[in-house]
């Protein structure tokens, strides 16, 4: 077999998956991450439909609507327990390596490019975060989602077509669902749009551009418009996501250039990328190399991805890594698009006085040392990592187990006071909650109250909870009150 093929290649795929797999197997045993009770009270508190409902307004201000048709099934079949929601997430994420190498082939034609792209996109070190963590379900449906879009978009026009009705329906519906799994997805329309632009053309006068845009350039305007709503929705409607502080936008050259140089970094496993010129440099060569490599279409495209991944994340404060997930896919494939091309360029032939090995086995054969080589990279900096991920999960965990373990459930209707909790958070309201399962109860933290709650505020609770000597105590079961 060799590397390089245009049609899909599902046991290179199947490779690609095994190997990601053998990385992240240990996450089956993680538990919840620190914002999962937070994400998971939210969801619940609004219900299922109302989530539903959500999704269908995209444009609305609520969070991330489609992370609920993530937690809700799994919650009402399973509760608290983490295993279904560690499966279905290992489940996504070993689907995206597939996805990511199936994008990659179908974009340049070549199985080296598919395989590379996969073994650096499927699992990379710095984003552990992405296997351990349920929290990083949005990111991990946006990148699913995306690339779903992307693979049928492509599909359809190497064959020449444009999308039927049913066929753009069919998209515009994956990409509303990418919108709902989170913000970053937005990005997605330009990648669809850029790929029509530089595989396929577009006129630049006005008489034919106006044609343009009814046929081919028709799908991907949609998928910008749909940008447009969701973006004044989410900015100017209701209790905006920007409100939180984490969340602040700031159109401020100084916070692009430290949010990328960071982002860099983490990809890259560095530290070099330490000043603005560096970050220049970087973007002066994707930008130079999107505008005149034009014979090379996919490298072309991978630089208008790496380019533009990151900027909704640019114009806020440095967040998790996980919102590096999509921006991966972009540096995996351009980074092997480079590598393959090199490797095709220094590959000879060799002869021997009996015998005479191709060019093509040479070049196959240090693509393979390519792979390996990035692969053992990974597997050094990967495999003291994930401690980190279980340490900082259990305390959620040790919560969790103590008070479903309580001989105390609130009746209907009930009032419940929170003294004291092992974390400054409101983990311990969401959390008892969620085991309860009763949005009847009122639970309120001792937080609550600026000075503390008086001994008569405390009196006229049903029930009082508090968290002394590392375990939860039941103060008062007001149950027979």
């Amino acid at each position: 077999m060799t590397f390089d093929a245009a049609r899909q290649s599902p046991l290179l795929y199947l490779a690609v998956v095994a190997y990601c797999l053998g990385l992240a197997w240990r996450a089956a045993h993680a538990h919840f991450a620190p914002d999962d009770p937070m994400n998971m009270y939210w969801y619940w508190h609004d219900g299922f439909w109302r989530v539903l409902w959500h999704n269908l307004t995209f444009w609305s201000t609520a969070y991330r609507p489609l992370g609920g048709l993530y937690y809700l099934p799994i919650y009402a079949a399973f509760g608290l327990n983490p295993v279904p929601y560690r499966i279905m997430i290992l489940g996504i994420v070993l689907a995206n390596a597939y996805l990511s190498c199936r994008t990659a082939e179908l974009l340049t034609g070549s199985r080296a490019v598919a395989l590379l792209t996969g073994v650096l996109a499927g699992a990379h070190a710095s984003l552990l975060v992405i296997y351990y963590s349920n929290s990083s379900v949005f990111d991990i449906l946006a990148y699913f989602l995306s690339m779903l879009i992307l693979i049928r978009y492509i599909t359809i026009r190497q064959r020449n077509l444009i999308p039927s009705a049913g066929q753009a329906a069919i998209i515009i519906v994956l990409f509303v669902l990418a919108l709902d799994a989170k913000e970053m997805s937005v990005v997605t329309a330009g990648f669809v749009l850029a790929y029509e632009i530089l595989f396929h053309g577009a006129p630049w006068n006005a008489p034919r551009m106006m044609g343009w845009l009814k046929r081919e350039g028709r799908l991907p305007m949609i998928l910008i418009v749909l940008v447009v709503i969701y973006t004044a929705g989410k900015l100017l409607g209701p209790h905006p996501i920007t409100d939180a502080a984490d969340y602040k936008i700031h159109l401020s050259g100084k916070l692009y250039v430290s949010d990328n140089l960071h982002y860099l970094n983490d990809l890259f496993y560095t530290r070099v990328f330490d000043s603005g010129i560096k970050l220049l440099i970087v973007n002066s060569i994707l930008i130079l190399a999107l505008a005149l490599l034009r014979k090379t279409a996919a490298l072309r495209w991978a630089c208008f991805y790496v380019l533009t991944a990151t900027l909704p994340i640019s114009i806020i404060s440095i967040h998790g890594n996980n919102c590096l997930y999509i921006p991966l896919f972009g540096w995996a494939l351009l980074v092997s698009i480079v590598s393959v091309k090199i490797i095709d360029t220094i590959s000879p032939t060799v002869t021997w006085p009996r015998f005479e090995l191709p060019r093509s086995a040479v070049r196959n054969g240090l693509v393979a040392v390519a792979v390996c080589a990035f692969a053992l990279g990974t597997v050094i900096k990967w495999r003291h990592r994930p401690a980190f991920f279980m340490r900082s999960q259990q305390p959620t965990w040790s919560m969790i187990q103590q008070l479903e373990a309580l001989p105390f459930r609130p009746g209907a209707n009930r009032s419940v006071l929170i003294l004291k909790d092992p974390l400054d958070s409101y983990e311990s309201l969401e959390l008892s909650d969620l085991i309860w399962n009763d949005h009847s109860v009122e639970v309120h933290m001792a937080r609550d109250y600026a000075a503390g709650p008086t001994a008569e505020q405390i009196a006229a609770y049903d029930s009082v909870l508090t968290y002394e000597n590392g375990e939860f105590k039941v103060v008062r079961d007001g149950r027979a009150r």
